[in-house]
């Protein structure tokens, strides 16, 4: 283990200056707040890390310096970055440069030992290598050797991940060294602790029901972190337990949320479709395309309305007469955005009989969940994707039967409609082009607003 007095072999008898250096400033919140504030009263701190969600810096006891550093690989941006960082260094003579993320360490410590700063500190939280293959991997890997090899000190986050660097050969033995049992920054059993109260408050506002058993991911959405392998067992989990949830809190990498959704639900168990109570929107229709299909006898059919109504009583008694079991016909009322926004996800397909909407906006969100649509052809129905447009129920009870086993036509539509909700009708391109509309017809739009 490591004492505060044998940080680093370099001796400086008044140390003044100490720089962080970090891609992000969620890491700097997350990982070095606490560093900073107890340094801050010995030392002349300095933070660089890129603009993203700076406001995570606020309250920070430390000058901060934003550079345009890129989390993923960008080799033009990266070489101007590290130009940047060597002028900052031999400007500012820092006594310590202290680096932590993998990318932005090695652009540290090579800057600074360009530079010629005395004290390089790099600590090690991870190896994005170890789930690399091939070449990616031995680059990735000969990355962390020479951010080991720059750096005059090395710590880690643990004595297991000391241990790894040195069997892997990254680190000769002895480079690095543990602060006390481990972790970057500890914990604070004032902010981490069970709390009954708070637990009730955040199931409420989720939605989440106070028996449900919750999972909990907290991290980047990203194929490093597991979250593919995390989204499958629980889809395996689900099948068997209704009342477990799995709660993600992080942000998307390179794994998008839909996909983990829909990983979740692996097994689409179901049809669907959303609407109000109301001859209009032309359950009647879908329940005799439902009654026609072979799906009747693989999928549930989910109805979702604002209330129950007198019509929705008029739709049971017509289940029943086409012979549809109770439970293989289910109807809901007063569903949240968020549990609705689940089960389009949890569809196989999404039904629209609407004798009168033009372009639904229940298409749109099966757009974006990817679940193909078939709908009756209204307004601009039939040219829209991620669906099919017919025109008469027996139409959609084929359609049923051709799309329900989840071959290449049925992810075929699933892409379109995913694309199409990304690239056209995603809300900032809508309200970007209404702004642009309201410009053209001469109304006088605020400074700023249609800013990008």
């Amino acid at each position: 283990m490591l004492s505060n007095g044998d940080l680093c072999s370099t001796e400086l008898p008044d140390v003044k200056k100490l720089c962080y250096v970090a891609t992000i400033p969620a890491a700097v919140h997350a990982f070095l707040r606490v560093h900073i504030q107890a340094a801050a009263d010995k030392y002349e701190v300095t933070v660089i890390c890129n603009s993203a969600d700076k406001h995570l810096l606020d309250g920070l006891n430390a000058r901060v310096i934003l550079l345009p550093i890129e989390r993923r690989p960008s080799p033009w941006r990266d070489m101007l970055v590290l130009f940047q960082l060597f002028k900052l260094f031999r400007r500012e003579r820092f006594d310590i440069v202290h680096s932590i993320m993998p990318k932005i360490g090695m652009l540290a410590m090579l800057a600074a030992r360009l530079a010629r700063l005395p004290i390089r500190i790099h600590t090690f939280t991870g190896q994005v290598w170890v789930t690399k293959h091939g070449a990616q991997h031995m680059l990735l890997k000969w990355f962390d050797k020479l951010i080991g090899n720059l750096a005059t000190c090395i710590l880690a986050d643990s004595p297991s991940q000391r241990d790894f660097l040195v069997n892997e050969k990254v680190l000769q033995p002895g480079k690095a060294k543990v602060i006390g049992a481990g972790s970057i920054c500890g914990v604070d059993p004032l902010r981490f602790h069970p709390d009954f109260e708070v637990r009730q408050t955040v199931r409420h506002d989720l939605g989440i029901t106070k028996d449900a058993r919750v999972i909990l991911f907290v991290g980047r959405l990203n194929q490093d972190k597991g979250i593919l392998d995390l989204a499958a067992a629980f889809n395996v989990i689900a099948k068997h337990n209704p009342d477990v949830v799995l709660l993600l809190v992080g942000a998307e990498e390179d794994v998008p949320f839909n996909r983990i959704q829909e990983i979740c639900y692996a097994e689409r168990d179901r049809l669907m479709a959303v609407g109000s109570y109301q001859w209009q929107k032309g359950f009647d229709f879908v329940l005799r395309a439902y009654a026609a299909s072979q799906a009747r006898h693989r999928f549930s059919l989910h109805l979702y309305g604002q209330e129950y109504s007198a019509y929705s009583a008029t739709l049971r008694s017509l289940a029943r007469r086409l012979g549809l079991r109770e439970d293989s016909v289910v109807f809901h009322e007063g569903v949240s955005e968020e549990a609705l926004i689940a089960a389009y996800c949890q569809a196989q397909l999404v039904l629209s009989g609407s004798h009168t909407e033009c372009q639904p906006l229940v298409l749109l969100d099966a757009n974006a969940a990817g679940t193909p649509f078939v709908a009756r052809t209204t307004g601009c129905i039939a040219t829209m994707p991620g669906g099919v447009a017919i025109r008469t129920w027996e139409e959609m009870a084929h359609q049923l039967d051709a799309l329900t086993d989840g071959g290449p036509p049925w992810h075929s539509l699933s892409d379109a409609g995913r694309q199409a909700a990304k690239d056209i009708h995603h809300p900032d391109h809508t309200a970007r082009r209404l702004l642009d509309a309201l410009t053209a017809m001469g109304v006088s739009i605020p400074a700023g607003v249609n800013d990008d």
